[in-house]
Formats: C-alpha cells, structure tokens, sequence
C-alpha cells in the first residue's frame, strides 16, 4: 500500500512540466514566426529566406503544426523504427505536395482538406488503439501530401535555390516536431510518470478535434458570410 501511494506520488509529479514543454515550443516557434514575418509576405529570393521560411512556415498555421505534433504523439508508443518510417513518409508526402503545386497542379480546397486531416489525427490519438505499421505509414504520407499543397502557397514561382532552402526547411521541421514530441514525452515519462505519453496523446487528440473543427466552423461561417 505505501510503495503503491509514493508510485502514484511520483507520477503525479510530472504533471505540471507538460506547460513548460509547450512554453518551450513557444518559445522557439516565436522568433521563426516574427522571422518569416520579415518577408512581408513575399516569396523567398534568396537561399537564408527560403530556408527561414520553410523552418518557420509549419508553426505559423495552427492546422500545419497541430497536425504535425498529433502525428508525433500517435507514435509516441510506437517501435522507433516505424516513427522513423512515418516521419519518412510524412517528409516526402509533404515535399510531394509542394512540388506538385509550384509545378503546377491545383487541387481545389487543399486548406479544407488539412482541416480534415487534422480531425483524423486527433480521432485516431484519441482512440488510444495501437497502430498498425502499414496503414499508419500510408495514411500519413497521403495527408501529408495536402499540407504540401497548401504550404506551396508561399513559394509559387520561386527560384530554384531558394526553393530548395524551403523544402530543406520545411523537411527538418516536420522531422523535429514529429519525432521531437516522442523524444520528449519518452524524457518526461522515464523515472516520473510512466502514463505521461499515453495522456499527453490523449489531450493532443482533443486540442487537434477541437482545433480543427473551429477552423471548419470559422471556414464555413466565412465562407457562408461572404456568399
């Protein structure tokens, strides 16, 4: 009874780090956000511009970065060799979309799509269900490939170097966030509370749910306002 009681005062301990973790998210996405700002929303003509964008560009849209820290979380449980496999096929997915659209290929309502596919993340963390290897690998790839055409938006007839900077950039960020996420909540678990992963995927999937279907109404409303 007493060794239960100081387990469950252990891992009750660690519950407050969890803002600070964020705040330290916030931290470093701030200053990449004001830096992109900088470009006043022109598209990148230089090599540091377009890698500073690509950097900065998935922590300023909320669907972006939400999607991709609940895909870090739905793999928090997984073997390390298939969160490399999803970061892998989140990357190319992602690079996939952008050179699709710089190149020319429109795909209408790309944004509504992310929405969506942000809600289907947040389902699946809030499942709490194993997943599977093949199916999780593909359906990441596949959603990615939309956050790819709307993230293109920022680089549609860009040099060819400054280009490549963005799609580097936007590489490492997707790498970071999403194997960033499980590296961290892992640390946190280790030696305090052995169900912080299990948790923290369970909240990532409401804040992603409820994220995504505001963005939806605010959509529609918008869309409904202007009609």
């Amino acid at each position: 009874m007493a060794g239960s009681r100081r387990g469950r005062r252990r891992g009750a301990r660690p519950k407050g780090l969890a803002a600070p973790a964020l705040a330290a998210v916030g931290l470093f996405a701030s200053p990449l956000a004001r830096a992109h700002h900088m470009l006043d929303g022109a598209t990148p003509g230089s090599l540091l511009e377009g890698f500073v964008s690509g950097i900065a560009h998935p922590f300023i849209g909320l669907d972006h970065f939400f999607f991709l820290l609940t895909v870090g979380m739905l793999l928090v449980d997984c073997p390390p060799r298939l969160r490399l496999d999803a970061a892998a096929a989140l990357a190319v997915g992602i690079l996939a979309g952008v050179i699709a659209a710089v190149s020319g290929l429109v795909v209408p309502l790309a944004g509504l799509y992310c929405v969506l596919t942000l809600i289907g993340a947040g389902a699946a963390a809030l499942s709490m269900r194993d997943v599977r290897r093949s199916p999780l690998v593909g359906l990441v790839g596949f959603a990615a490939l939309f956050h790819g055409f709307a993230l293109a938006a920022a680089v549609v007839g860009c040099e060819p170097t400054p280009l490549i900077a963005y799609l580097v950039g936007l590489s490492i960020t997707a790498g970071v966030v999403v194997l960033g996420v499980g590296i961290l909540a892992a640390a946190l678990a280790t030696g305090f509370d052995g169900d912080f992963p299990r948790r923290s995927r369970c909240w990532t999937g409401v804040a992603a749910v409820a994220i995504g279907n505001l963005m939806l109404l605010t959509t529609f409303a918008g869309a409904g306002s202007a009609g």
